[in-house]
């Protein structure tokens, strides 16, 4: 209930038929109506983003287990249009999901698209192939195991605007 009402405060809407929206507005939209369980259930919330035409989007949405900071992502096409991101939130804080694990990062590497994460501080961050990972000497600052990367903080947008159809 009360997911639903923050849900509700936000103006969250979000159409699994596809929004005509930029893609980090999109998966904005996915991460903040999935936050709040994500973050109540310690419990990571994923899926994947298509594109199915220019500027629309659908998703998938998975729930990892309790306590569990890993995931298993199956992909399909089957008529979803093009693979365009990933997406996740960390559930609740943990200094270790701040920021993208070396899975996280070889995900987006391995397909070749971003991977958007959200934490429990409503952070939104993207990594995308291309970027740098933590080295093995600065990996133990970040309490990450080597192969993880700090990714971009996506800056807030006016939450209303961006998640209103």
């Amino acid at each position: 209930m009360l997911t639903l009402l923050i849900r509700l405060a936000l103006g969250l809407s979000i159409s699994s038929l596809g929004m005509s929206k930029p893609l980090d507005d999109f998966v904005r939209c996915i991460s903040l109506a999935h936050n709040p369980d994500s973050i109540e259930a310690n419990s990571e919330y994923y899926g994947l983003v298509y594109q199915i035409e220019k500027g629309r989007y659908r998703h998938t949405v998975n729930r990892g287990k309790e306590d569990e900071d890993q995931i298993k992502i199956n992909i399909s096409s089957s008529g979803r249009g093009d693979l365009v991101a990933v997406w996740h939130t960390h559930g609740e804080y943990g200094r270790d999901k701040k920021y993208f694990s070396s899975h996280d990062v070889n995900t987006s590497k391995l397909l070749g698209v971003p991977i958007y994460m959200m934490d429990s501080k409503y952070i939104f961050r993207v990594f995308n192939p291309s970027d740098s990972t933590i080295s093995s000497s600065r990996s133990s600052k970040f309490n990450l195991p080597a192969g993880g990367a700090k990714g971009s903080i996506i800056k807030k947008g006016g939450v209303n605007a961006i998640c209103a159809n």
